[in-house]
């Protein structure tokens, strides 16, 4: 079920760092139509200062870029404190990265071959279902733990008895 707050969804920022111009530009005209809001960066350092905390969205990151790879960009992020829903994507397919990418938080791991391009926007469109899953999850939870604790100081405090029925 789609509730009105995930309408952001179709809306969404995507980030995408790849140090290939081609594809970055085959990526954008297959996401920009869909109705995305498409960031671009060739140089993961840039894309490091410009992707902040407060940054919605989803990332697209290459696995193979200049002077680091994929997953250390992730962790250099996770250390500036942004926790945003990631996809990786290679050239190369390699099990054991794959792996070690789901473990750091990838919702998934594509593999650059010929028709990759056309399972993006699924793929995409799957990591921020699930995202906006698990956030509002997490929104409830810390909704219920403040309701528990605003309940067990209303009891704590009362000088009555209170009977629940």
């Amino acid at each position: 079920m789609v509730r009105p707050e995930d309408n952001w969804i179709n809306s969404a920022t995507l980030f995408i760092i790849d140090d290939d111009p081609e594809h970055l530009f085959f990526i954008k005209n297959k996401l920009a139509p869909l109705g995305y809001k498409i960031v671009t960066f060739s140089d993961p350092k840039l894309a490091l200062d410009n992707i902040r905390k407060e940054s919605e969205g989803l990332i697209v990151v290459d696995y193979v870029l200049p002077d680091t790879n994929g997953l250390e960009f992730i962790e250099k992020l996770h250390a500036k404190g942004v926790n945003l829903p990631f996809v990786v994507v290679t050239g190369f397919g390699d099990e054991e990265l794959a792996v070690k990418a789901l473990k750091m938080g990838a919702t998934d791991y594509i593999v650059k071959n010929r028709d990759y391009i056309s399972i993006l926007p699924a793929k995409i469109t799957e990591a921020l279902e699930k995202y906006t899953f698990t956030k509002r999850i997490n929104n409830a939870e810390i909704a219920l733990r403040e309701s528990e604790e605003k309940f067990r100081k209303l009891i704590c405090s009362s000088k009555e008895g209170i009977a629940l029925i």
